[in-house]
């Protein structure tokens, strides 16, 4: 059987491209992909202080869409970020690492952020537990790259 590249394969390409070249724009950090089997961690990050490496890192998870990206209607102050996986937000409840959930649009050229691990609410870990495999998490519309690369890098230098 031959294996295709379909276009969110493409999309999700594109998205880590973004993410990558934003977060390595100004020299405050490294972006690392992960390659082989991810388990839904796809880069990781590491906070550079004045150009010097500190070991400060977190666990990327990329996301993307060829469409832009609208605040939800319901939630003005929100965007959605669909089809994040239940094995995604287990592999965050175990809070051992920083895993920081990034939505790109390829459109946009900008990328959208928030720690998953505080978004995991009493109500979705009810709904891991009856099976529901598919959530969507809503990112604070103001969390995103182009107005708050500072609160990203605060993310990771805050965790430590």
């Amino acid at each position: 059987m031959k294996v295709r590249k379909t276009q969110q394969h493409n999309i999700e390409g594109k998205s880590k491209n973004i993410i990558r070249t934003i977060i390595e724009k100004k020299d405050q950090g490294i972006f690392r992909e992960v390659s082989g089997r991810d388990y839904g961690i796809d880069a990781i990050v590491e906070y550079f202080d004045n150009g010097q490496i500190t070991g400060k890192i977190a666990l990327i998870q990329c996301k993307g869409t060829g469409e832009k990206i609208e605040p939800l209607k319901t939630f003005p102050n929100f965007v959605s970020c669909k089809g994040i996986s239940a094995s995604n937000l287990e592999y965050a409840l175990q809070d051992n690492s920083l895993i920081i959930l990034t939505y790109a649009s390829v459109v946009d050229n900008k990328f959208y952020f928030v720690q998953l691990n505080d978004l995991i609410t009493n109500e979705m870990k009810e709904k891991l537990d009856e099976g529901q495999e598919r959530f969507n998490i809503r990112i604070p519309i103001n969390n995103n790259s182009d107005e708050a690369m500072e609160r990203f890098w605060n993310l990771v230098k805050k965790y430590y």
